[in-house]
Parts: C-alpha cells; sequence; structure tokens
C-alpha cells in the first residue's frame, strides 16, 4: 500500500507569523508558541497564524480549521479547497486577526476534511501573572 494514498496531518504550529519564500517556497514560522497569554478576558488575539502540514493524495478536499472552546463551542477559522491535487506532502495556513478567547482554558485547534476531524491541537490560554513594580511587589 502507497503510504502517501491516505491523507494525514503531520503537524498543527501555532506562531506569530507565516512567511514563504517566493524564491524557494521554504515557510519560516516566527514566534513559535503552545500556551498563549493574556492580561484580561475576554482577550482578543490581535495577530497569530497557525501551520498545517499535509501529506498524502488530496485530489479533491476541502480542508477546514476550527476551534473549539473550553465549553465545546465549534467556530470556523480557515478554509482551504483543493481541487485536482496529488501532492506528497504540503501544508495550510492561515493568518488569524482578532481572534477572540472569552475565557481562559483550553482550546482545541481541529483539522477536518468532510466534516471528519483528522487532527487538533491544544492551546493553553492562560491568565498572565502581573509584572513585578509598579504595585506589584515580589512576594518572594
Amino acid at each position: 500500500m502507497d503510504r502517501f494514498a491516505e491523507f494525514k496531518v503531520g503537524a498543527i504550529v501555532f506562531c506569530r507569523e507565516m512567511f514563504q519564500s517566493p524564491v524557494t517556497g521554504e515557510i519560516s514560522l516566527v514566534g513559535c508558541f503552545s500556551v498563549l497569554r493574556a492580561r484580561a478576558f475576554p482577550h482578543i488575539q490581535p495577530k497569530m497564524a497557525v501551520y498545517v502540514a499535509i501529506e498524502g493524495n488530496l485530489s479533491h478536499s476541502v480542508l477546514t480549521l476550527h476551534v473549539i472552546s473550553p465549553h465545546g463551542d465549534a467556530t470556523l477559522i480557515g478554509e482551504m479547497e483543493l481541487e485536482g491535487v496529488s501532492m506528497i506532502e504540503g501544508t495550510m495556513g492561515s493568518h488569524l486577526n482578532n481572534l477572540p478567547f472569552p475565557e481562559e482554558g483550553v482550546y482545541y485547534f481541529q483539522v477536518r476534511r468532510g466534516g471528519k476531524m483528522m487532527q487538533e491541537r491544544i492551546m493553553n490560554v492562560v491568565r498572565e501573572a502581573p509584572s513585578y513594580g509598579e504595585g506589584n511587589p515580589r512576594l518572594d
């Protein structure tokens, strides 16, 4: 059996920015993270990107990216239609602006194909500890 006959998600990475070289096609991920720190909630993340590495035969596919809140509410945040493409590997990238995180907790980012979840990655969203100084003395 051809190991690329089936569609697979190899990685999901959260980062601040994602750039693709017009010359080499290489993708650079800048500011990768797995925990999002916010000063207050609800929090609006002004800018982030989600990089998804994909492999397999994608002759006709619609891939979607969803974020699931700690309460289970799903929101579509990205979509990519691949028509007549047969590839061994590729990427799906979504640049996201003003993504809301209403509360602290674990959020799930899911890649779906035809409504079926193919892979998910968690992001822990936490309240940032106050900085020391200016009314926030160290307690050690």
